[in-house]
Protein backbone atom coordinates (compact mmCIF):
# COMPACT_ATOMS: atom_id res chain seq x y z
CA UNK A 1 0.00 0.00 0.00
CA UNK A 2 1.10 3.49 -0.85
CA UNK A 3 1.41 6.06 1.92
CA UNK A 4 0.77 9.82 1.24
CA UNK A 5 1.15 12.55 3.90
CA UNK A 6 -0.08 15.65 3.75
CA UNK A 7 1.07 19.24 5.12
CA UNK A 8 -1.04 22.21 3.97
CA UNK A 9 -1.77 25.61 4.98
CA UNK A 10 -5.73 24.69 4.03
CA UNK A 11 -7.15 24.56 7.42
CA UNK A 12 -9.68 22.41 9.07
CA UNK A 13 -12.63 24.35 8.87
CA UNK A 14 -13.51 24.34 5.24
CA UNK A 15 -13.63 21.22 3.12
CA UNK A 16 -10.26 21.84 1.22
CA UNK A 17 -8.41 19.25 3.18
CA UNK A 18 -11.21 16.91 2.40
CA UNK A 19 -11.50 17.60 -1.28
CA UNK A 20 -7.60 16.81 -1.68
CA UNK A 21 -8.06 13.75 0.04
CA UNK A 22 -11.35 13.01 -2.17
CA UNK A 23 -9.38 13.52 -5.25
CA UNK A 24 -6.31 11.59 -4.24
CA UNK A 25 -8.32 8.60 -3.02
CA UNK A 26 -10.94 8.56 -6.40
CA UNK A 27 -7.75 8.22 -9.05
CA UNK A 28 -5.70 5.93 -6.26
CA UNK A 29 -8.12 4.06 -4.26
CA UNK A 30 -5.34 1.70 -2.76
CA UNK A 31 -3.33 4.38 -1.05
CA UNK A 32 -2.90 5.45 2.82
CA UNK A 33 -3.54 9.08 3.67
CA UNK A 34 -1.85 10.16 6.83
CA UNK A 35 -1.97 14.06 8.04
CA UNK A 36 1.21 15.82 9.06
CA UNK A 37 -0.64 18.73 9.35
CA UNK A 38 -3.15 20.96 7.41
CA UNK A 39 -2.72 23.77 10.31
CA UNK A 40 0.58 25.19 8.71
CA UNK A 41 -0.17 28.89 9.30
CA UNK A 42 -1.62 30.66 5.34
CA UNK A 43 1.79 30.85 3.30
CA UNK A 44 4.41 30.20 6.13
CA UNK A 45 6.82 28.12 3.99
CA UNK A 46 9.30 28.00 6.61
CA UNK A 47 7.12 26.51 9.28
CA UNK A 48 5.92 23.77 6.35
CA UNK A 49 9.62 22.84 5.71
CA UNK A 50 10.15 22.35 9.25
CA UNK A 51 7.92 20.03 9.97
CA UNK A 52 8.29 17.83 6.63
CA UNK A 53 12.02 17.91 7.52
CA UNK A 54 11.28 16.32 10.62
CA UNK A 55 8.80 14.27 10.17
CA UNK A 56 9.58 12.18 6.83
CA UNK A 57 12.30 9.94 8.27
CA UNK A 58 9.77 8.64 10.03
CA UNK A 59 8.04 7.46 7.25
CA UNK A 60 8.56 3.75 5.42
CA UNK A 61 10.25 4.67 2.11
CA UNK A 62 8.89 5.36 -0.75
CA UNK A 63 6.14 7.55 0.92
CA UNK A 64 4.89 10.89 -0.84
CA UNK A 65 5.02 13.66 0.75
CA UNK A 66 2.52 16.02 -0.71
CA UNK A 67 2.77 19.79 0.50
CA UNK A 68 0.14 21.99 -0.49
CA UNK A 69 1.63 25.73 1.37
CA UNK A 70 1.62 29.17 -0.95
CA UNK A 71 0.68 27.97 -3.56
CA UNK A 72 -0.47 30.69 -5.24
CA UNK A 73 3.38 32.24 -4.91
CA UNK A 74 3.07 33.50 -8.29
CA UNK A 75 1.64 34.10 -11.40
CA UNK A 76 2.94 31.43 -13.16
CA UNK A 77 2.92 29.60 -10.29
CA UNK A 78 4.13 25.72 -10.63
CA UNK A 79 4.23 22.33 -8.48
CA UNK A 80 7.45 20.40 -8.58
CA UNK A 81 8.27 16.38 -7.61
CA UNK A 82 11.65 14.98 -6.46
CA UNK A 83 12.93 12.38 -5.14
CA UNK A 84 15.13 12.57 -1.73
CA UNK A 85 16.58 9.70 0.87
CA UNK A 86 14.18 7.50 -1.28
CA UNK A 87 10.93 10.11 -0.43
CA UNK A 88 8.93 11.40 -2.85
CA UNK A 89 7.57 15.19 -2.47
CA UNK A 90 5.21 17.61 -4.10
CA UNK A 91 5.35 20.76 -3.37
CA UNK A 92 4.70 24.55 -5.27
CA UNK A 93 8.10 25.60 -6.73
CA UNK A 94 8.35 28.57 -4.14
CA UNK A 95 11.27 27.74 -2.21
CA UNK A 96 9.78 24.60 -0.05
CA UNK A 97 12.96 22.16 -1.96
CA UNK A 98 15.56 24.00 -0.57
CA UNK A 99 14.19 25.11 2.51
CA UNK A 100 13.54 21.52 3.57
CA UNK A 101 16.77 19.96 1.72
CA UNK A 102 19.75 22.16 0.73
CA UNK A 103 21.29 19.43 -1.95
CA UNK A 104 17.93 19.41 -4.09
CA UNK A 105 18.79 21.40 -7.71
CA UNK A 106 16.29 21.63 -10.96
CA UNK A 107 17.80 18.98 -12.51
CA UNK A 108 16.41 16.16 -9.84
CA UNK A 109 12.73 18.01 -10.02
CA UNK A 110 10.24 16.69 -12.64
CA UNK A 111 7.65 19.67 -13.36
CA UNK A 112 4.38 19.20 -12.76
CA UNK A 113 2.29 22.40 -15.17
CA UNK A 114 -0.58 24.00 -14.20
CA UNK A 115 -2.96 25.74 -16.50
CA UNK A 116 -3.60 29.56 -16.66
CA UNK A 117 -6.27 29.33 -14.32
CA UNK A 118 -4.33 27.80 -11.60
CA UNK A 119 -7.63 27.27 -9.59
CA UNK A 120 -7.58 25.36 -5.97
CA UNK A 121 -9.56 22.31 -7.72
CA UNK A 122 -6.89 22.29 -10.60
CA UNK A 123 -3.99 21.80 -8.64
CA UNK A 124 -5.49 19.14 -6.50
CA UNK A 125 -6.33 17.22 -9.79
CA UNK A 126 -2.62 17.66 -10.84
CA UNK A 127 -1.40 16.77 -7.43
CA UNK A 128 -3.35 13.47 -7.53
CA UNK A 129 -2.72 12.60 -11.05
CA UNK A 130 1.07 12.66 -10.13
CA UNK A 131 0.57 10.81 -7.34
CA UNK A 132 -1.63 7.98 -9.55
CA UNK A 133 1.45 8.49 -12.16
CA UNK A 134 3.89 7.06 -9.03
CA UNK A 135 1.52 4.68 -8.02
CA UNK A 136 1.46 2.95 -11.59
CA UNK A 137 5.38 3.20 -12.76
CA UNK A 138 4.00 5.90 -14.83
CA UNK A 139 6.71 8.72 -14.15
CA UNK A 140 7.21 9.94 -17.96
CA UNK A 141 3.68 10.93 -17.51
CA UNK A 142 3.94 12.93 -14.96
CA UNK A 143 5.88 15.66 -16.32
CA UNK A 144 8.99 17.58 -18.01
CA UNK A 145 12.46 18.00 -15.72
CA UNK A 146 12.22 21.40 -14.53
CA UNK A 147 14.31 24.40 -15.86
CA UNK A 148 15.45 26.28 -12.89
CA UNK A 149 13.73 26.38 -9.02
CA UNK A 150 13.03 28.69 -6.72
CA UNK A 151 16.47 29.03 -4.38
CA UNK A 152 15.25 29.95 -0.62
CA UNK A 153 18.06 29.14 2.03
CA UNK A 154 16.96 28.05 6.12
CA UNK A 155 17.69 30.80 8.58
CA UNK A 156 20.89 30.27 9.78
CA UNK A 157 22.28 31.12 13.32
CA UNK A 158 24.53 33.95 13.56
CA UNK A 159 27.90 32.29 15.71
CA UNK A 160 31.06 33.87 16.94
CA UNK A 161 33.47 31.50 19.36
CA UNK A 162 31.48 33.30 22.69
CA UNK A 163 27.80 33.42 21.02
CA UNK A 164 25.41 32.58 19.40
CA UNK A 165 22.48 34.73 18.30
CA UNK A 166 19.19 32.56 17.48
CA UNK A 167 16.44 33.14 15.35
CA UNK A 168 12.95 31.83 16.44
CA UNK A 169 11.66 29.65 13.45
CA UNK A 170 8.29 28.42 14.91
CA UNK A 171 5.67 28.70 17.91
CA UNK A 172 4.23 25.55 18.09
CA UNK A 173 0.82 24.92 19.68
CA UNK A 174 1.37 24.40 23.41
CA UNK A 175 3.23 27.71 22.53
CA UNK A 176 6.60 26.33 23.06
CA UNK A 177 9.64 28.91 21.59
CA UNK A 178 11.56 26.77 18.56
CA UNK A 179 14.66 28.34 17.44
CA UNK A 180 17.12 27.15 14.56
CA UNK A 181 19.94 26.57 16.99
CA UNK A 182 20.78 22.32 16.29
CA UNK A 183 22.10 20.46 19.32
CA UNK A 184 25.40 20.31 16.94
CA UNK A 185 25.84 23.83 16.75
CA UNK A 186 25.39 24.25 20.69
CA UNK A 187 28.19 21.74 21.30
CA UNK A 188 30.76 22.88 18.77
CA UNK A 189 30.39 26.68 20.31
CA UNK A 190 29.61 25.78 23.77
CA UNK A 191 32.37 23.35 24.25
CA UNK A 192 31.19 22.75 27.76
CA UNK A 193 31.30 25.72 29.11
CA UNK A 194 28.61 27.29 30.95
CA UNK A 195 25.98 29.61 29.38
CA UNK A 196 22.90 32.88 29.76
CA UNK A 197 20.74 32.33 27.37
CA UNK A 198 18.63 35.33 27.22
CA UNK A 199 14.94 35.54 26.22
CA UNK A 200 13.80 38.78 27.81
CA UNK A 201 16.28 41.85 29.36
CA UNK A 202 16.97 40.10 32.54
CA UNK A 203 16.50 36.15 34.25
CA UNK A 204 18.41 34.18 32.09
CA UNK A 205 18.42 30.25 31.70
CA UNK A 206 21.72 28.51 32.31
CA UNK A 207 20.50 24.44 32.33
CA UNK A 208 19.93 22.54 29.37
CA UNK A 209 16.46 19.77 30.83
CA UNK A 210 16.16 16.59 29.43
CA UNK A 211 12.59 16.84 29.87
CA UNK A 212 9.58 20.01 30.50
CA UNK A 213 9.04 18.18 33.94
CA UNK A 214 12.82 19.00 35.24
CA UNK A 215 11.56 22.02 36.37
CA UNK A 216 8.44 23.29 38.79
CA UNK A 217 5.26 23.62 37.03
CA UNK A 218 5.10 27.34 35.89
CA UNK A 219 9.10 27.41 35.33
CA UNK A 220 10.74 28.11 32.27
CA UNK A 221 13.15 25.82 30.55
CA UNK A 222 15.17 24.84 27.56
CA UNK A 223 15.58 21.40 26.30
CA UNK A 224 16.65 20.44 22.51
CA UNK A 225 13.18 19.23 21.08
CA UNK A 226 12.22 15.98 19.24
CA UNK A 227 14.02 17.57 16.10
CA UNK A 228 17.07 18.23 18.00
CA UNK A 229 16.11 22.18 17.87
CA UNK A 230 16.65 24.43 20.81
CA UNK A 231 13.39 25.19 22.61
CA UNK A 232 12.13 27.71 25.57
CA UNK A 233 9.21 26.39 27.58
CA UNK A 234 7.64 26.95 30.46
CA UNK A 235 6.01 23.71 32.03
CA UNK A 236 2.06 23.59 32.26
CA UNK A 237 2.33 27.11 30.44
CA UNK A 238 2.44 28.93 27.52
CA UNK A 239 5.90 30.77 26.65
CA UNK A 240 5.64 32.67 23.91
CA UNK A 241 2.55 34.78 25.24
CA UNK A 242 4.26 34.81 28.64
CA UNK A 243 7.38 36.05 27.50
CA UNK A 244 5.76 38.52 24.30
CA UNK A 245 8.04 36.47 21.82
CA UNK A 246 7.31 35.85 18.16
CA UNK A 247 8.64 34.44 14.98
CA UNK A 248 11.61 35.79 13.81
CA UNK A 249 12.87 37.58 16.74
CA UNK A 250 16.16 36.90 18.09
CA UNK A 251 17.72 35.52 21.38
CA UNK A 252 21.10 35.58 22.59
CA UNK A 253 23.30 33.33 23.85
CA UNK A 254 26.27 33.96 25.77
CA UNK A 255 29.27 31.56 26.51
CA UNK A 256 30.92 32.12 29.74
CA UNK A 257 35.06 32.68 28.85
CA UNK A 258 37.75 29.48 29.28
CA UNK A 259 38.76 29.55 32.62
Amino acid sequence: MQNISITTDLGLKDNYAAILKAKIISKSPDVRLIDISNNVNPFDILSAANLVKNSYQHFPAGTVHVILVHNYYDFNAELLLFKFDEHYFICPNNGLPGLMFNSINADACQLIKLDKDRSTMLIFDKVSHAIACLVNNLHEEIGPKASSIEEKMWVQPVVTKNEIRATIIDIDRFDNVITNVDKSTFERIGKNRGFELYYKHDDPLDQIAKNYSDVQIGDPVCLFNEAGLLEISINMGKAATLFGLRKNETIQIHFNEPT
